[in-house]
């Protein structure tokens, strides 16, 4: 389909961009990688007046190490070079992990982490990512900027704790403590395609009792969730059948996600079931002692 005729600059620092916003109205769009934004513009599901394209604003692309405690990734960083990130496989490797695993190759040479958090879909890998590892949103307006947590940062379906004239700077992932093992599973209908649901665990142990638990999911409800429930249920346990199979079925009583054209609730429910299992598992054979 054709696109509807805008206004669009390119602005080549944070500060031309604020005063862009303040210039232009209400009705604008920022644009990272266009990923999403392009194609809704295409098929007339959003109307916008002004396109404000952030790639030149070299303050939105860096990833680096601080305070030997945090990894930082610009909101521009693509997923290529997330997932070809040295510093990101040594520190944070499921992060790596899902960045490969993302769409096909196209999207991931165009696509950025920023957008695809921005953007807030309940199933999208990397926000469920920033779910998983407790990331903190570095969200910028002119002349102010603020942290929001990843739990506070999803508020429903396509809706974030961004306000209009704010956009996302970067994010920031804590370097976990410990040697975890983790997981990272996902359900689509065909190769790239769009998940249907994505289960992410990672797990520290003591011998062979969980000490540490993180469980993140995504396409079971109206954002991305951590699976609080379940790992308050597991931590502290006794890896065996018994008691992962209990937090599988428990997991799958608690969501209740919708169904699609293809398949029912109770279907996904099942799935998350067997996912959940299947993950739990991974992460705990991967951590080291």
């Amino acid at each position: 389909m054709i696109l509807e005729p805008f206004d669009y600059y390119a602005p080549s620092s944070l500060d031309e961009m604020f005063d862009i916003v303040g210039s232009v109205g209400e009705n604008f769009k920022f644009l990272a990688g266009g990923q999403s934004l392009i194609p809704m513009l295409k098929m007339n599901l959003i109307k916008v007046s002004t396109i404000i394209d952030l790639k030149k604003i070299p303050e939105l692309s860096f990833i680096r190490e601080e305070d030997g405690q945090w990894i930082r990734i610009g909101a521009l960083v693509k997923y290529v070079e997330i997932s070809d990130s040295n510093l990101i496989k040594k520190h944070l490797p499921i992060l790596s992990f899902a960045a490969k695993k993302i769409a096909h190759q196209l999207v991931r040479n165009r696509g950025t982490i920023g957008g695809s958090i921005a953007f807030g879909h309940p199933a999208a890998d990397l926000c469920v990512i920033s779910m998983l590892l407790d990331a903190e949103m570095e969200i910028v307006s002119k002349g102010s900027s603020r942290y929001v947590s990843a739990n506070k940062f999803f508020l429903g379906p396509l809706t974030t704790n961004l306000k209009q004239d704010e956009i996302l700077k970067s994010i920031r992932f804590k370097i976990p403590e410990g040697n975890y093992g983790w997981s990272f599973n996902k359900v689509s209908l065909s190769h790239g395609d769009f998940p249907l649901l994505i289960t992410a665990t990672m797990i520290r142990r003591n011998r062979n009792i969980i000490e540490d638990i993180k469980i993140a999911l995504g396409g079971v409800a109206d954002t991305v969730v951590r699976a609080k429930e379940i790992e308050e249920f597991l931590k502290g346990k006794e890896i065996t059948e018994e008691n992962i199979n209990k937090a599988s079925k428990l997991a799958s009583s608690i969501y209740n996600p919708s169904s699609t054209l293809e398949f029912t609730s109770n279907y996904i429910k099942k799935l998350i079931e067997v996912y959940l299992r299947r993950s739990i598992k991974e992460a705990y054979t991967m951590a080291r002692e």
